[in-house]
């Protein structure tokens, strides 16, 4: 999905016929990790989110978004969103997992994912979230006031839902999560030298 020329047959209605429907990639700029741990979630909500296990390169890292054309150019949703370390292929996936969680667990159609309740999605370094808990305590407007800006950062991108905020030695990408509320995996993909 990450590939210029890609595209996927989608079915509008149960009455249409599949068609194929072009992908293009948005860039969400560079993502700011001074400690190397990363983060994804619900920003509104999860502010305690944990960093998942696996820790990545200290320094910064290109966020793209993977943008199915449904609607034409506007309108639509993020179909993926990534964090790029590395320009190497990928030769192999693994599910992304935070302190106690185990793959062994889970039946064959489960996933490990976080919970949104905001319609939104993010990645950051755990030392952002330590920012916004100490930012937002006792000032719940905060955040409220980030719903206008990424609603109005977004309509260049033809996006929903777009804000790439500073917070404390970091950033938080935050973009409007596919379907919206619900349930979102993640994954590593290590290249053929792991």
């Amino acid at each position: 999905a990450f590939q210029p020329g890609f595209s996927f047959p989608f079915q509008l209605t149960s009455s249409d016929p599949p068609k194929p429907v072009p992908f293009r990639i948005i860039d969400g700029g560079e993502l700011m990790l001074p400690s190397g741990r990363i983060v994804a979630c619900d920003p509104f909500v999860s502010y305690d989110r944990p960093a998942f296990v696996q820790q990545v390169g200290k320094g910064r890292a290109r966020v793209r978004f993977s943008f199915p054309m449904v609607h034409g150019e506007q309108g639509g949703r993020v179909a993926f969103a990534r964090v790029e370390f590395s320009p190497a292929k990928v030769a192999r996936w693994e599910m992304a997992l935070i302190p106690g969680q185990t793959l062994s667990t889970l039946k064959a159609d489960e996933i490990f994912g976080y919970p949104v309740d905001a319609g939104t999605g993010c990645f950051a370094d755990a030392e952002a979230f330590a920012a916004l808990r100490q930012a937002v305590a006792g000032k719940p407007e905060l955040t409220e006031a980030w719903i206008s800006e990424g609603e109005e950062a977004a309509k260049p991108l033809g996006m929903p839902f777009y804000l790439n905020q500073r917070m404390g030695p970091a950033n938080i990408i935050m973009f409007g999560s596919g379907w919206g509320d619900g349930f979102y995996a993640s994954y590593f993909g290590f290249d053929a030298a792991g």
